[in-house]
């Protein structure tokens, strides 16, 4: 039931707005409950972007192995809403792996 309140929560409190391309895309919102996911499926790292995009800034690079709070997908891409080391932003789903615990 949390899991199911917190999805309900965080798909009312992610916010659309636009980028320079005039797409949408999700900006993500730090009080709401996430799941624990961990990183794999890359050599050393993977990025942690501001948008949604391959093309979005580079927030941090979070390391293989490392554990992240993994939020939600965001609609119509292969990215997600996650947070690391305090850092929010979106990582893509590919590379990460869900531990079960929630946060």
């Amino acid at each position: 039931m949390r899991k199911i309140l917190g999805a309900i929560f965080l798909s009312a409190a992610l916010i659309f707005v636009g980028n320079s391309s005039s797409e949408a895309y999700v900006k993500p919102v730090v009080n709401v409950q996430g799941g624990q996911a961990q990183v794999v499926n890359c050599e050393e790292w993977i990025t942690l972007r501001g948008e949604p995009s391959v093309e979005g800034e580079s927030l941090a690079q979070i390391p293989l192995g490392a554990y992240v709070i993994r939020y939600q997908n965001v609609p119509g891409t292969d990215f997600c809403v996650v947070k690391y080391n305090g850092i929010l932003g979106y990582a893509l789903t590919y590379y990460l792996r869900s531990t079960g615990v929630e946060s």
